[in-house]
């Protein structure tokens, strides 16, 4: 129901606010009108009841009523032997669907202990239990879903809900309304209660708790579900029936035997009751408990659990047999049985540590799973870690000696520009000054790690503004130090600022995390967090140094020098040429809609770089507001991020084409986001939009892009103006 629900829509469901949550005042009192959020265990089996169960059987039945003639016989022996057999029967049964059960319940893991809620504003920490609907709720990678919840906020979620479907394979999720009615694993803007996010993050309102919740519904259905009798059960209770109406039978033939041919009356009904006995197969029910205890253990060795003993018979009398693609209960986990290599093939625990070094070297090496607390990542990855642990070989200790390092092509002087973009204004707000005081690059086009690259840039520019007084300077420098190697070069970037400096004694702890400088010695910036450790972490990690000067009061200085491979092929590489050169974008109005600072600061430097007029959006739903209060005609085109607050793109471009005028059906709406895959494509298609870039925005495709659409609809916008 509330997958074909806009999140508006939810929200005014349950009279939730969803920028601030609900009120603590409000969500007790549904707290106590609902009741907490946990389903409802039925009456757990005891000892005693499995005992009882155990005795309840016509068998046994007979049994004990041959145990009682015996007695009245003074058959004492026989009697022993009678209640032996049945304490057996009993002892065995007890155990062994005692063993069961334990393995059940050290499988069972199915409700989270605390979940993030938004409440008054403000994000805390709860037990999960406490949960109530109409609460917004957000999640993270690792976090087990605390009750049914509807998305309204998506950052590439990923979900495994095997323990709601039994499949393996883990769910993207999306915020887009569903258009009609679907089952509950199509629902791919709803999490449920039990499931677990492995990637992405997200916010959602709460839908559902306790036994309302999809995985509810499934507990009710089995705690309302009637037990039946098994096959073996049936057929083993017709025999005690049989055999008991067949031994009363022989009994009053004899007893009227013996008063037709006049014998002694008393002697005649102790041989009837003693044939009666004689009758009775006591032995029978303890040889099917223990012929179906050897099946039940022997199933477990093949890691079957069985339940109940008759299930091993009723197993063979089943003819056609219903499951999912597994028919397993497991805990979701692969693991790593064998090794094939240099044609052998050893089990794990055969292998030595430092056999097969390569190849173990690079199942941890490329691997992006972690295992922790929580285990993140894709399970084959999982289990090639865990193989490494149980060998004895640490992941940390090999990416000290191998470090995973990007070897792409990238331009250092666009990187640059695209730091500087917004430490010029973080600088501006201090009215802090950056003055470029030298630059001698000869190759620009290099080959590396560009993302290390721009986050150290970023760290320590940010760092000389935050440690900087009002109206000082910043002093930036970069040079490059040729190299005896025609192939390789080394970058050396230097910041000088004139801020507060450091003490000699602060000087010493700089690069360890969360280093804190005396109190009063410092602004209102206490330390350096885990910037320059991280900072000198990656520098280090590509081949560089780093080192500093500094003097108390007087300002700092960095010096990091990181040695590059030349890209030698630059110039060789056939690229198309840059439509911005004869068929520029300048002097078009275009909307921009992102919810991050930095991209925001990126794109709307790329397109005024390109002679282009931005208007900002910060979400989905300010983007629509902004084009509906706008002329017709007055923007050009339509940048939409996709993962926003309030309103994400895909709804955002549904709205703007639903609009009554003629621009809102032709102008250019063009999709940013991270995820380039072919479903992400078509679902931009599916909401009105003309175009899909992926992050990191490429600065010549997204001109390009921009100048085709406006030049092909750029007619009918015209037209539009000039009416």
């Amino acid at each position: 129901m509330y997958e074909q629900m806009e999140c508006g829509e939810v929200c005014k469901r349950f009279h939730t606010d969803e920028k601030a949550g609900l009120t603590q005042q409000e969500a007790e009192k549904r707290l106590k009108a609902d009741g907490k959020n946990r389903l409802k265990k039925v009456r757990e089996e005891t000892t005693i009841d499995r005992i009882q169960k155990q005795l309840n059987d016509p068998m046994i039945f007979v049994l004990f009523m041959a145990a009682s003639v015996s007695i009245l016989l003074r058959e004492f022996s026989d009697t022993a032997i009678i209640l032996f057999v049945i304490g057996l029967n009993t002892m065995i049964g007890v155990v062994q669907e005692g063993k069961a059960k334990k393995a059940m319940d050290a499988l069972k893991k199915m409700t989270a202990p605390e979940a993030t809620v938004k409440r008054n504003g403000t994000y805390r920490k709860i037990p999960a239990e406490e949960l109530v609907k109409g609460d917004v709720v957000k999640v993270k990678a690792g976090d087990q879903v605390p009750a049914d919840i509807r998305l309204f906020l998506c950052k590439g979620i990923e979900v495994n809900e095997s323990a709601l479907t039994g499949e393996s394979t883990a769910v993207r999720k999306a915020c887009e309304t569903m258009k009609q009615e679907v089952t509950a694993s199509e629902q791919k803007n709803m999490l449920f209660l039990s499931t677990e996010i492995v990637k992405g993050n997200g916010e959602g309102i709460v839908v559902a708790t306790g036994m309302e919740t999809e995985l509810g519904k499934i507990a009710k259905m089995i705690n309302e579900q009637e037990n039946e009798m098994t096959p073996l059960q049936k057929r083993l209770g017709d025999l005690g029936k049989i055999l008991s109406k067949a031994a009363v039978f022989l009994c009053l033939l004899l007893f009227l035997m013996g008063v037709l041919q006049h014998r002694n009356l008393l002697q005649m009904l102790l041989l009837s009751i003693s044939l009666a006995v004689a009758a009775i197969p006591e032995g029978l029910p303890a040889v099917v408990t223990i012929v179906l205890a050897l099946g039940v253990a022997r199933m477990a060795k093949a890691n079957t659990i069985i339940r109940k003993l008759p299930a091993v018979e009723t197993l063979g009398a089943v003819s056609v047999v219903c499951s999912d693609k597994t028919g397993t209960l497991t805990e979701n986990k692969m693991k790593v049985l064998k090794l094939y290599a240099e044609d052998k093939t050893l089990s794990v625990s055969q292998v030595r540590p430092r056999e097969f070094s390569r190849l173990m070297q690079g199942f941890l090496l490329c691997n992006n799973a972690v295992i922790g607390k929580t285990e993140l990542g894709d399970s084959t990855e999982l289990a090639l870690l865990s193989m490494g642990e149980q060998m004895g070989i640490s992941r940390e200790r090999l990416e000290e000696r191998y470090p995973r390092l990007e070897e792409i092509p990238f331009d250092l002087s666009r990187i640059s520009r695209e730091v500087l973009v917004v430490i010029e204004q973080m600088a501006a707000e201090q009215n802090i000054r950056i003055v470029w005081e030298k630059k001698e690059i000869t190759h620009r086009k290099l080959i590396g790690s560009p993302g290390y690259v721009k986050r150290v840039m970023m760290n320590i520019l940010s760092n000389a503004v935050k440690y900087n007084r009002k109206n000082g300077h910043i002093y930036i420098s970069c040079r490059e130090i040729p190299s005896g190697q025609p192939e390789m070069t080394t970058i050396e970037f230097v910041c000088r600022d004139t801020g507060i400096g450091m003490t000699d004694e602060f000087q010493k702890h700089i690069f360890e995390p969360f280093a804190q400088e005396h109190a009063g010695s410092r602004t209102k910036f206490a330390g350096t967090g885990l910037g320059m450790p991280i900072a000198k972490k990656l520098i280090e990690t590509m081949g560089g140094t780093i080192t500093f000067e500094s003097e108390n009061g007087a300002g700092t200085t960095f010096v990091i020098r990181i040695p590059f491979k030349i890209d030698l092929n630059s110039d060789k590489r056939e690229e198309k040429k840059d439509v911005s050169d004869g068929k520029p974008i300048k002097g078009l109005h275009i909307l921009l809609a992102e919810d991050n600072e930095l991209n925001m600061e990126i794109a709307e430097f790329v397109l005024q770089n390109e002679g282009a007029v931005v208007t900002k959006a910060w979400n989905g739903q300010e983007a629509v507001e902004r084009f509906k209060k706008s002329e017709p005609g007055e923007f050009d085109a339509i940048l939409m991020d996709i993962m926003m607050p309030v309103m994400n793109g895909y709804e955002a471009a549904k709205t703007i084409r639903s609009m009554d005028r003629k621009d809102a059906k032709v102008i250019p709406i063009i999709a940013m986001t991270a995820n380039a895959f072919a479903e992400d494509r078509i679902k931009a298609k599916e909401a009105g939009m003309d175009e899909h870039i992926a992050k990191p925005v490429d600065e010549k495709l997204l001109v390009k892009v921009i100048y085709e659409l406006e030049e092909r609809s750029f007619r009918g916008i015209r037209n539009e103006k000039e009416k």
